[in-house]
């Protein structure tokens, strides 16, 4: 794409970050990322335990909902400057793990007991023990998720949406929904949409 750019290709880039649904109403068409997470600890009682892998306290887990996505590429690619430039959608400020984990946990009504695993564990024991992957639901790449040092410049899409009402909101204030639409479709799986 960037050298289709650079011969002249008037292209415009949208990055966006992990995706989940609408921060209004939750509505989404599949479960998977941090839904899988949600999903186990809905299944436990209300003190729930979760692997935890790597330094959750460290590395940031930037996640935005579909309405946020929708909303600002719409805006941007009205704007004659946006030609040739790459936007990261995601959250500028985006939560730690440990306080994704946090967010999830409350919206769900979850305590959550954390168990340390390292990575090479935790995606081990998913693929070859056998029973633990029916158990947890939670494919072993998904592990890479939230122990991958993953940082967004979100310079571009600040600076040109300003002014347009239109910013990631923290996932604090909208996973409520995501849970609420969670318990009233459970029958929704993680298959890829089409």
């Amino acid at each position: 794409m960037r050298k289709a750019m650079r011969t002249g290709l008037p292209a415009t880039i949208y990055r966006p970050s992990v995706v989940v649904g609408d921060s209004k109403t939750g509505v989404t068409q599949k479960f998977d990322g941090p839904y899988f997470v949600l999903q186990w600890l809905m299944r436990q009682p209300k003190i729930a335990m979760l692997p935890v892998v790597g330094r959750p306290s460290r590395y940031r887990f930037n996640v935005v909902p579909s309405d946020f996505i929708m909303n600002a590429i719409e805006y941007l690619s009205a704007l004659p400057q946006s030609v040739g430039k790459t936007y990261a959608l995601a959250d500028p400020s985006p939560l730690t793990v440990d306080e994704t984990i946090k967010v999830l946990a409350e919206a769900g009504g979850r305590k959550v007991v954390r168990i340390p695993l390292t990575k090479g564990i935790a995606k081990g024991a998913l693929q070859y023990v056998p029973g633990v992957f029916r158990l947890l639901r939670i494919p072993p790449p998904a592990v890479d998720y939230f122990v991958h040092p993953t940082l967004y410049d979100t310079t571009n899409a600040t600076a040109d949406l300003a002014g347009s009402g239109i910013a990631a909101p923290r996932l604090v204030d909208y996973m409520p929904q995501l849970v609420a639409f969670w318990r009233a479709h459970r029958e929704i799986g993680s298959a890829a949409m089409v």
